[in-house]
């Protein structure tokens, strides 16, 4: 029997013809109504939900059933509150991770192997996070003497998956350990998250991977999982598919059954490689904080951002807002990104604040734009990806505060939304005309029959159309400029003659819009992985491997570390 394939109408995949949505979109339908592509998950039951059946309620989503069903949330403090109750009152329920997943059979030598840890999924707008995990763990492992061969990673996956979580991180650690400690690492890391997370919330689907070998390489199956969850929407079954095929070591995976979501996260994180990577040293909160105000100085954070903000560290103020503190229920205090070490450390050491529980230098692939697909034609696109190609304006229009532009290539035509939160992107947007030529990067987030709507993270202007002019000619005879001279002609005032009105100059004169350059939102629009102006030399270097790697020793304690104290060895992995 012949299977025929047809196209996904969502994302043009192949699929049987006897469906009309690959496996990928038919996962991200909305949980309500069931037939739209779901834009994030209600921050209260943890639904996936399209737009039509939900409301954003200042920087989070809710279903329009748990709005019925909770009237009191009205804002998003109210929201914060019924969070924040649900956090300190709901009685926790007991986490059972088991090991449900095992792949690969090499022999162990008896010395030292290479072991990477994948967590993913361990947080939620109840509560804690998975970097919070993460610290603990490896300050834990620090502590009983294990050798670290390489940073925590903090690993941000697809920002546009609706079922994430806040930020979409997942986290993995790399050591180097004697074959007969592994199960000794194994009972720390399972203790551990028995002990820190609180899986109230439905879409919590917590995983952890352990893929050891005596070799300190990671195999390029699990990096293709890797790239496919930051890039692209994958699902469990293809990712099982690609962990399966590992061509050395041996990876085990714990959750609590087969279809946990956190699998991808946790596979994704252990297969994770940085070409271009920055840092962030993220401290936590005690315990008893968690539901107050966070305190941060302001003038301390402002400060820090004057000697340090130019380079070495990056968003971390927007005019008076402060952007390295979080909102939420979190136990994160604050987070300094940079793209060097000791840099983070100095500002940790200027800022004041509240006392901390804890804090862990993690290196990330924050800031890097590893998010984005670059594709030829807007014909290859497809549901949640970031995309950058090269379009053609045809048309420029203002709608409720948006600006939208009307692009098209030469198969397939879009429209691209910039909203006010993009401050002077969207401006810049506003004045481009029809027949420029720009590159846009952007989340395809819909697609309204045959045009695919793009929400814009970036774009630089390739082609600026000229702007013409029309104006009257001069006299043949005299030199003076024409003017009319009736219904169909043009006259000269100084000496009468006469011509067809129909003769016009067109002049041709530049914009003031550059070509060339990157345009981006302000830092408050960011995005964890969009590269900010002020790294992209950082960027070139690391890519190049011109900047020098190295592991700074200690990477994660309960108290502040004068730069005098901190010593600087090789990563195992760059030795490799």
């Amino acid at each position: 029997m012949v299977t025929l394939l047809v196209r996904c109408i969502f994302c043009g995949r192949e699929v049987p013809n006897n469906k009309i949505l690959c496996e990928g979109c038919s996962s991200a339908l909305c949980e309500i109504c069931g037939s739209k592509l779901a834009r994030g998950y209600c921050a209260i039951c943890g639904r996936i939900i399209c737009d039509e059946c939900s409301e954003m309620i200042g920087y989070a989503r809710v279903c329009k059933d748990c709005l019925r069903e909770y009237p009191e949330i009205t804002d998003y403090e109210s929201l914060r509150r019924f969070q924040f109750t649900r956090l300190l009152y709901q009685k926790p329920k007991k986490l059972s991770l088991k090991n449900v997943l095992n792949f690969g059979k090499e022999e162990m030598n008896e010395g030292y192997i290479f072991l990477r840890i994948g967590l993913d999924d361990f947080d939620s707008p109840y509560g804690l996070c998975t970097t919070y995990l993460g610290a603990h763990i490896a300050l834990k492992l620090t502590e009983l003497g294990f050798n670290f061969v390489d940073y925590p990673y903090l690993v941000r996956l697809n920002p546009n998956i609706p079922w994430k979580t806040r930020g979409n991180a997942a986290i993995s650690l790399s050591l180097s350990v004697s074959k007969d400690k592994l199960k000794d690492v194994r009972d720390i890391v399972l203790r551990h998250i028995h002990t820190f997370v609180i899986p109230e919330f439905k879409k919590t689907q917590p995983a952890v991977a352990f893929y050891y070998s005596p070799i300190p390489k990671i195999p390029y199956t699990l990096k293709r999982i890797y790239y496919q969850a930051l890039r692209d929407l994958t699902t469990l079954h293809e990712v099982i598919k690609l962990a399966s095929s590992i061509p050395y070591g041996v990876i085990e995976v714990w959750a609590e059954d087969k279809s946990s979501r956190g699998i991808i996260g946790a596979l994704a994180a252990v297969g994770a490689e940085f070409k271009d990577y920055t840092f962030e040293l993220l401290a936590y909160r005690k315990k008893e904080k968690w539901a107050e105000e966070r305190f941060v100085d302001a003038r301390s954070v402002k400060w820090m951002d004057d000697f340090l903000g130019n380079s070495l560290t990056f968003d971390n103020i927007d005019g008076d807002r402060i952007l390295i503190t979080p909102r939420g229920p979190d136990p994160v205090l604050f987070g300094i990104r940079g793209d060097i070490p000791e840099a983070l450390f100095l500002g940790f050491n200027w800022l004041k604040h509240e006392d901390i529980d804890l804090w862990c230098l993690y290196k990330t692939n924050q800031g890097t734009n590893a998010h984005i697909v670059k594709i030829p034609s807007l014909c290859l696109a497809k549901p949640y990806q970031t995309i950058r190609t090269r379009v053609r304006v045809d048309k420029v229009a203002k709608e409720k505060g948006k600006v939208i532009l009307n692009v098209s290539d030469n198969f397939t035509c879009a429209k691209v939304i910039f909203y006010r939160p993009a401050g002077k992107m969207r401006k810049l947007a506003e004045d481009l005309k029809e027949g420029d030529w720009v590159e846009i990067v952007g989340t395809i987030v819909d697609r309204d029959e045959n045009c695919w709507i793009i929400n814009a993270e970036e774009f630089i202007i390739i082609e600026l159309s000229p702007l013409e002019t029309h104006r009257n000619p001069f006299c043949p005879k005299c030199g003076r400029r024409l003017i009319s001279g009736g219904k169909d002609s043009l006259r000269c005032p100084s000496c009468g003659f006469k011509m067809s009105k129909k003769t016009k100059l067109i002049m041709l004169t530049s914009r003031k819009l550059k070509e060339g350059f990157r345009i981006i939102p302000p830092s408050k629009a960011h995005r964890h992985l969009t590269m900010p102006l002020t790294r992209e030399h950082f960027s070139e270097f690391k890519r190049r491997k011109i900047f020098p790697e190295y592991l700074i020793h200690p990477f994660c304690g309960r108290s502040k570390i004068p730069l005098s104290q901190l010593k600087r060895t090789r990563t195992l992995l760059d030795k490799v």
